[in-house]
């Protein structure tokens, strides 16, 4: 991670924003405690609904940084980061869902998804 990097992420964790439930932190440390009460799975054998996290993860890095590139790098050094990063399509749809949040009429940064 860059110098940027950290600087992006640290804010996110100063962040008293919670979304569905689950802190920066949470997401980016994978609290699959915190994950599975907030995210919980559909299909009864994983912790937790990874992808939803991941919206999750999204939506708290779009609040501190509009760069695309810097918001999947940040993403891929998570513990959230799994194979499926590595579909060319899946972290830009999921950059480009959280950023539909934060338009007019979206989930704006100062309210909370709880």
């Amino acid at each position: 991670m860059t110098p940027a990097d950290n600087e992006i992420a640290a804010e996110a964790a100063s962040s008293l924003l919670k979304i569905g439930g689950a802190s920066f932190l949470d997401l980016w440390r994978a609290n699959t405690t915190v994950l599975a009460r907030c995210f919980p799975a559909q299909d009864g054998v994983r912790q937790y609904d990874a992808c939803a996290a991941d919206h999750a993860l999204a939506l708290h890095l779009v609040i501190q940084s509009a760069c695309d590139v810097t918001i999947e790098r940040l993403m891929r050094h998570s513990a959230l980061a799994r194979p499926k990063y590595n579909h060319s399509e899946y972290l830009p749809y999921v950059i480009k869902c959280a950023k539909r949040f934060t338009q007019p009429g979206g989930l704006q940064p100062q309210e909370s998804a709880t």
